[in-house]
């Protein structure tokens, strides 16, 4: 667990962010950076989870007065156990990124899906009355299409890599077929006919995968697929920068946006959402 550092007293405001391994993450130096920008006495801090367990990390921080956390693998679905309340992206999608800490009540959001439509307009890519293929089946691929779906999509065609993965994203589609009109198909990866046949009709391709990064750096979820040159490709992942499904992109002479603005997009969400102010996103730091 890390400890407080650079907390100057109790007064201090308390935000961290939860999750298995936490140690790479640019979270601290993109929200310290911010809180240094306005003046703000407040410090984000790396909790792993591993080393007490969700509850007992969840615990430790409430104790510590912290005002609010963001929440990354492995424990974005089993933290809503610990939750009081959750907004409809959350509800729909079964995962929470942030949540808030105010007089003992622990309410769940998720800015995930926020900060990918950030990333793609900052990319360029007007997301309004456009499709998309989206590869993946966790809390970041359901953010992804939760947001795409309540934000003017026309069609979303999902590829999920396991049996829970799809099971999921079948139910988030269910429960947006409710709040929205967005045709949304969800199908298993090894269905390659059809993925050809998405890639060629949806002018972005989305990575929501862990494939690019970790164990898998240099390998790609689509090796052996040619990419259509008139493609936008995202990537959710931001370490390494250029994934071999970019570089394979770049080559095929379509347009790439990694996971940075994405990164940076919902730690703008989670910001204002503690603090009621937006975050100076110009006044960050370079980040790789």
């Amino acid at each position: 667990m890390s400890h407080l550092v650079n907390r100057s007293d109790e007064t201090t405001q308390l935000y961290a962010l939860i999750g298995h391994p936490v140690a790479h993450s640019l979270s601290p130096k993109i929200h310290n950076a911010a809180f240094a920008a306005l003046s703000l006495d407040a410090v984000y801090i790396l909790a792993d989870s591993a080393e007490r367990g969700l509850e007992g990390t969840i615990n430790y921080l409430l104790g510590e007065g912290c005002r609010g956390f963001n929440v990354t693998m492995p424990d974005k679905t089993a933290i809503i156990g610990f939750l009081d309340d959750l907004s409809l992206e959350a509800r729909i999608g079964g995962a929470v990124n942030t949540v808030i800490c105010r007089d003992g009540h622990l309410r769940g959001e998720t800015s995930d899906g926020a900060g990918f439509l950030y990333a793609l307009r900052q990319g360029g890519f007007v997301p309004e009355g456009r499709s998309m293929t989206l590869l993946g089946g966790g809390g970041a691929a359901s953010s992804i299409l939760i947001a795409a779906a309540l934000n003017g999509f026309t069609a979303v065609d999902v590829y999920c890599r396991s049996d829970r993965s799809f099971d999921r994203m079948e139910t988030a589609a269910d429960r947006l077929s409710d709040v929205s009109s967005t045709a949304i198909t969800i199908r298993r990866f090894g269905d390659t006919d059809a993925l050809k046949q998405s890639l060629a009709a949806h002018p972005l391709l989305a990575n929501a995968t862990s494939v690019g990064m970790g164990p898998t750096a240099g390998c790609s979820p689509l090796d052996g697929f040619a990419l259509p040159g008139e493609l936008t490709v995202f990537d959710a992942i931001y370490h390494p920068a250029r994934t071999l499904l970019l570089e394979d992109a770049e080559k095929a002479g379509c347009t790439i946006i990694n996971g940075l603005p994405m990164l940076i997009g919902q730690a703008a969400v989670s910001f204002k959402l503690w603090t009621g102010l937006t975050m100076p996103v110009d006044k960050l730091p370079p980040l790789p």
